[in-house]
């Protein structure tokens, strides 16, 4: 049984945003994505909302634009929830 204390600090996640376009078999340590990732990043409530729409990592902002241009999905998935944020960064 978890204390009120230590759910408090397992709150973050790691999160991948994918290109939709480039469908394939992505293999980084234990985790397999379906499609590329172009962005790991970590968060906690609503980041992986935000992070599509408001963000200052230029690369991100540019291909993201990109894809919308395009009419390419671009999908969000959490690779590990409830871990501590030392936890997100060492993944």
């Amino acid at each position: 049984m978890k204390s009120k204390n230590s759910k408090a600090v397992c709150k973050f996640y790691v999160y991948a945003i994918l290109d939709s376009s480039k469908k394939g078999n992505y293999k980084f340590g234990d985790y397999t994505f379906e499609y590329e990732p172009f962005y790991i990043g970590k968060g906690s409530g609503n980041r992986i909302k935000q992070t599509l729409h408001y963000t200052y990592n230029s690369f991100k902002i540019n291909k993201m634009k990109s894809l919308r241009n395009k009419s390419i999905d671009i999908i969000t998935h959490i690779v590990k929830d409830n871990l501590s944020e030392l936890e997100s960064f060492e993944l």
